[in-house]
């Protein structure tokens, strides 16, 4: 890899970090959704683009009722995935990867959005690395069929 290893305590805590933003982010959207739903659709006027803010405004403010509970879920959901081993915490961060890009030109906090993707793509790619070498570490060693353990 680069200069970073993914050493798997380095893996985790960064994966944990991470999922801690991830849970948090999904109770503020879930605290916002019952408290004020309408402060999302302030959120067009702060695009850093024109035309995401005209989507935002045509695509999401009208479906917020459906949207806002998808995104309380989907910000869940990636908080658990990353936290698995595997295929599971790689495609998790890869759905991090979109969802990061995806909010990039929502605002001024677009910087920190670019980030969270590079991060998660950097964790995608580790995330194989780590596992099996914690799978390595944690495995006990095979017996064949009829040997005793002792």
């Amino acid at each position: 890899m680069s200069r970073l290893r993914a050493t798997p305590g380095r893996y985790r805590l960064v994966v944990w970090a991470i999922a801690s933003i991830y849970a948090l982010g999904s109770l503020v959207h879930l605290a916002f959704w019952v408290s004020d739903p309408g402060i999302y659709e302030r959120f067009g006027e702060l695009a850093l683009l024109d035309a995401y803010g005209s989507l935002w405004e045509i695509l999401v403010v009208p479906r917020l009722g459906l949207l806002l509970p998808l995104v309380v879920v989907f910000e869940a959901g990636i908080a658990l995935s990353i936290l698995r081993p595997g295929r599971t915490a790689r495609r998790g961060h890869l759905a991090g990867v979109l969802f990061q890009l995806g909010l990039a030109p929502s605002g001024p906090w677009g910087p920190i959005n670019i980030a969270l993707a590079w991060g998660h793509w950097r964790l995608a790619r580790a995330a194989g690395v780590a596992a099996t070498s914690e799978a390595s570490t944690t495995a006990e060693p095979e017996h064949s069929v009829g040997t005793s353990r002792q």
